[in-house]
């Protein structure tokens, strides 16, 4: 990310609707930490040279540590600092983050919280669907993977055949006649349209997770929403860790912060926790 004003601010105001995050003079104080600023005022002035084109804008490596020593002192620890941190690290280093996530101990196990990606109507409506898949279906967990060609910009994807269900029945499945008659039905009943939701998703977040690297396990293995939230699923491959992608959280309470991974094999698609 080019650091300049109008990238701070944008940052800025992504970062304050976090759980848990200090108020604006504290938040531009833990930011010029992460950046490695000594300074809230070193800072503005490097910005302030920056618009007024005395200084080129510039890509600032982030420094989680700095900035959560910084929120730690404002009274923000725990993982609502962590989840703070990363994702003013992803923003910050986009998919090199993921390439060099054994550079940041300190955020591993951390969430990169996106609510600006979906409305407040865009967030109420993925919990009323796990809710109703919950009560009305007995599913614990839906997960979707992608076809190779997700990102080529079709207008339009055939998910269907992607979309896993994890119930108390089968575990994770795929959609199988029994579940399509299902889903036909709660669309009739309550006029929600599970694969619908699940495309205009995909074709919202094309350009918010991290790209593929050459040669290595893709970043991005899928999407899960489940009682705790929805998020994409992104695997740092020299890792083996995940540092996922919330779209929308569902409480303020602890979460389950083991990996979820999607193992893919030549001809079939498992779930694996």
């Amino acid at each position: 990310m080019l650091l300049t004003e109008a990238s701070f601010r944008s940052l800025k105001s992504l970062l304050s609707r976090l759980d848990g995050c200090p108020g604006s003079s504290r938040l531009g104080e833990a930011m010029a930490a992460g950046w490695g600023f000594g300074s809230y005022e070193i800072l503005r002035t490097h910005l302030d040279a920056v618009e007024t084109g005395r200084e080129l804008p510039e890509d600032r490596d982030p420094h989680p540590d700095l900035m959560l020593d910084a929120l730690g002192r404002f009274g923000c620890k725990g993982w609502k600092a962590r989840d703070i941190a990363a994702t003013f690290a992803a923003e910050s280093y986009g998919s090199l983050l993921w390439d060099d996530y054994a550079r940041f101990p300190e955020i591993h196990g951390a969430r990169v919280m996106r609510p600006d990606i979906l409305s407040d109507a865009g967030q109420e409506a993925a919990r009323t669907l796990f809710d109703l898949m919950r009560s009305e279906l007995g599913v614990m967990r839906i997960m979707v993977t992608l076809p190779e060609d997700w990102r080529e910009g079709r207008e339009f994807l055939d998910i269907g055949g992607n979309i896993l269900l994890c119930d108390e029945r089968h575990g994770p499945h795929r959609l199988e006649h029994e579940d399509v008659d299902l889903l036909g039905d709660l669309k009739r009943r309550h006029g929600v349209d599970v694969l619908t939701f699940w495309e205009g998703l995909i074709l919202r977040i094309r350009d918010q997770v991290p790209d593929p690297w050459p040669d290595e396990t893709a970043f991005f293995s899928g999407l899960v929403l489940d009682g705790d939230g929805l998020r994409a699923l992104c695997r740092a491959p020299h890792q083996g860790r995940n540092l996922d992608i919330w779209f929308a959280a569902f409480h303020d309470g602890p979460v389950d912060r083991s990996d979820l991974v999607i193992h893919i094999e030549p001809n079939n698609q498992e779930l694996l926790p």
